[in-house]
């Protein structure tokens, strides 16, 4: 049967990590010379232990965009803490609001811990809702969202990024149910041949270059499918078929192969996943097909990019959601 994907049927979201810097209590403001931008201060005393300063850090990115994203098409926010207080889940929130979290991998570096010893640095990720396609307007619609918020975010929090955040991007159907296996399969073929391609993106002078802090490494040398096509190579090799351009040609022939020769959504998301959970979500994460682990099942079920580094720069996110999407669109 014909895949049922459209532009239309599609939606795309984005997770941005970052740090927040809040003001220890009773010190001075001293590490931001001339930046006007408020600052939260911790309390003195027990009642702003860490989880509570959390909190409130992530309730102020909230506050933040309830109140000065104006023009985004969805400026509802929430956090996670109210999330759970209220006995829901995040999923409950995907189609209408901001999710304001904890961030995992975020942490301080040289360049944060230069501006002295009187912050806290708190790591936050923001989650947007569903950015849905329109027929009359496409993508500007779901661009200017985020940069609403983006910017409203960076005008009123002296955020930063480093090399231990990052920028994801999911892409799939909006109703929730997974892409037709038919254009998975289409897709996992054109990003093995262009990945190297689509990593060129990444700033190869980053310490996190090879994905050292941060789970994002390569779909050709850390998932099954990679593993696969390895080991026919080394069963197929003749010393005279032993030239660069062969292997390659017999390498993507083998790859090509093999996914298309997967019979479900599970068996192909397990394909183009690690074996292990450090390589599990890959810079090109279908392991939410595969339904691995806890955080796979219960996730989106959407492909999910996850080689852009860690910045603010509405442009360049957004410019980066459009390739996202058009390549799920080709596909």
């Amino acid at each position: 049967a014909p895949s049922a994907d459209t532009p239309d049927t599609l939606s795309a979201g984005i997770e941005v990590k970052f740090l927040l810097p809040v003001l220890k209590s009773g010190t001075e403001d001293s590490g931001f010379y001339g930046d006007r931008r408020p600052i939260l201060t911790a309390q003195a005393g027990p009642e702003d232990d860490n989880r509570a300063l959390i909190r409130r850090a992530h309730e102020s990115v909230a506050s933040t965009i309830w109140q000065h994203a104006a023009t985004a098409v969805q400026q509802r926010s929430v956090t996670l803490h109210d999330i759970e207080a209220a006995g829901r889940l995040e999923h409950d929130y995907w189609d209408t609001h901001w999710i304001v979290k904890k961030a995992n991998s975020a942490l301080p570096t040289a360049a944060e811990e230069s501006r002295g010893d009187n912050y806290i640095w708190i790591p936050v990720e923001l989650c947007s809702p569903k950015q849905r396609w329109n027929d009359r307007y496409g993508l500007e619609n779901p661009f200017a969202s985020i940069t609403a918020v983006l910017r409203a975010l960076t005008a009123h929090h002296r955020v930063t990024v480093n090399y231990t955040c990052d920028v994801h991007v999911h892409v799939g159907r909006a109703g929730g149910q997974p892409l037709s296996l038919e254009t998975l399969k289409r897709l996992a073929a054109m990003l093995w041949l262009s990945e190297d391609s689509i990593r060129s993106i990444r700033d190869p002078t980053s310490p996190n270059y090879l994905n050292v802090f941060t789970w994002g490494a390569e779909l050709t040398k850390h998932s099954r499918l990679a593993k696969v096509v390895q080991d026919q190579l080394a069963q197929s090799k003749r010393p005279l078929c032993n030239t660069l351009s062969i292997d390659a040609l017999k390498e993507q022939t083998a790859a090509i192969s093999a996914i298309w020769n997967a019979s479900s959504h599970r068996e192909l998301g397990r394909l183009l996943s690690g074996a292990t959970p450090q390589y599990r979500r890959l810079g090109f994460n279908f392991s939410s097909l595969g339904e691995e682990d806890e955080r796979a099942r219960n996730g989106p079920k959407t492909i999910e990019f996850r080689v852009l580094e860690g910045t603010l720069d509405t442009d360049i996110i957004s410019a980066w959601v459009a390739i996202c999407w058009n390549l799920v669109e080709v596909a």
